[in-house]
């Protein structure tokens, strides 16, 4: 486990894995100082209405931002880098905008006047800010802009941060503050890099002067947006069977508080998933440049890390769960919520040891067919089972479509990498 952390670390990883955890942390906690100052009523609608939005943010930006990871990990010089974004920054921001109107357009025939519609309202202008962060900071990585990088990730995190402590626990300055926080980052990291350190040249700028495309570099721009669509379209999916038992739980139950409750047991495993997927995430780059051979040695190193470094706080909770779920979460401890709760951390660690590593190595050697057909599986699994089950079953019927889900997806990804394995020494 330390040779593979301190490998990570000589890559440069330590700026990325400080933004991604502070960032990851202050999201996935914000909910636990909410429950306390929100109503629990409105609390659920608020994640309710989060979850239909954030469904669709590996669509925001049209994908391109996966594109520039992508590509931009391959290409040599910043010159070239360089030229990719401001090729697709102009597209990405009209993608972004497209669906800004696409949720308009189902706010103005679905619309209510309760907190979940003003909340909704609020995060319109989210697929806009955080698509702009997305291939932003995404270009900052493939240029191996670490400081930059982590400045932009972590203002703005600590923008939501304030706006949150700040709100008195109106859900509507709370969804706004998250629409805002992306838009703060870029703004904070490129003012700092250009205007004060010269250290970045102005490629937002340069992005938007149309003459700076040429009609040769639109074959480019066509496999960008071929692959990030594709990856988008993956990513949705696969959102969209991680938070349908979310959902199913609101359109079944009608009752927001039900809602409140799942999704605070949803967020012990988010803190085990986090860490490594922002690992895998910050080492794309690493693993776009390495052959199959190197990429089957880190996943192995990876498995170990990950086993020894999950025992003991498994553990703990096993042996701690009545605390954690009452005194933590803030709920009332019972039979169906602590198998809920054990069930869901069961899918964690399938999807810590497949699932998340096995994703992220696919989309770096540009498989993105395979995750995108398990993605497709996973959600139609988690919504067969969780409509059968949650009606009977309730918590634990919404935790077992997940968990299904995650296992057999899990099965297919190693069967597939251990088939590309097998290729690639014939």
């Amino acid at each position: 486990m330390i040779s593979f952390l301190r490998s990570f670390l000589n890559r440069g990883g330590g700026w990325f894995l400080l933004a991604n955890v502070f960032s990851k942390a202050v999201f996935i906690l914000s909910p636990l100082w909410l429950v306390r100052v929100m109503p629990f009523d409105e609390f659920g609608a608020l994640e309710y209405v989060k979850s239909v939005v954030f469904i669709l943010v590996p669509f925001f930006g049209a994908g391109l931002h996966e594109y520039v990871l992508y590509k931009g990990a391959t290409l040599k010089s910043e010159r070239e880098r360089k030229d990719l974004f401001v090729l697709l920054l102009p597209v990405s921001l009209a993608g972004s905008s497209f669906l800004f109107l696409i949720l308009a357009i189902i706010f103005y025939f679905f619309r209510e006047s309760d907190v979940a519609g003003q909340s909704y309202i609020a995060l319109l202008f989210y697929p806009i800010t955080q698509g702009l962060m997305l291939i932003y900071t995404n270009y900052l990585r493939v240029g191996e802009n670490k400081r930059a990088y982590t400045l932009c990730i972590c203002s703005s995190a600590l923008f939501f941060m304030a706006v949150t402590m700040l709100s008195g626990g109106d859900a509507i300055i709370v969804a706004m503050g998250i629409a805002a926080a992306p838009l703060f980052g870029v703004g904070v990291t490129y003012l700092i890099n250009f205007a004060v350190l010269r250290y970045v040249e102005p490629t937002l700028k340069a992005a938007l002067n149309s003459k700076n495309r040429s009609t040769g570099k639109l074959i480019q721009l066509g496999d960008g947006l071929k692959y990030g669509l594709l990856v988008g379209l993956g990513g949705v999916v696969s959102q969209l069977g991680l938070l349908a038992d979310i959902v199913l739980l609101g359109l079944i139950t009608e009752d927001p508080e039900v809602v409140g409750i799942y999704r605070m047991l949803t967020i012990l495993p988010s803190m085990i998933l986090f860490l490594p997927s922002v690992m895998i995430k910050s080492d794309f780059v690493h693993l776009a440049r390495l052959q199959e051979g190197g990429v089957y040695l880190y996943y192995i190193d990876y498995i170990k890390s990950f086993l020894k470094a999950m025992f003991f706080p498994l553990l703990g909770f096993v042996l701690m769960s009545e605390l954690i779920i009452k005194y933590v979460y803030g709920v009332d401890f019972n039979n169906q919520v602590f198998w809920a709760q054990v069930i869901l951390l069961v899918a964690c660690v399938f999807s810590c040891i497949s699932r998340i590593p096995l994703g992220g190595i696919l989309y770096a050697l540009g498989h993105v067919k395979v995750n995108t057909l398990n993605a497709f599986l996973a959600v139609a699994i988690n919504i067969s089972l969780g409509a059968a089950l949650i009606p009977a079953c309730g918590l634990v019927g919404a935790a077992l479509g997940t968990f299904f889900s995650v296992l057999v997806t899990s099965a297919l990804q190693v069967v597939f990498f251990r088939k590309l394995l097998k290729r690639d020494k014939v």
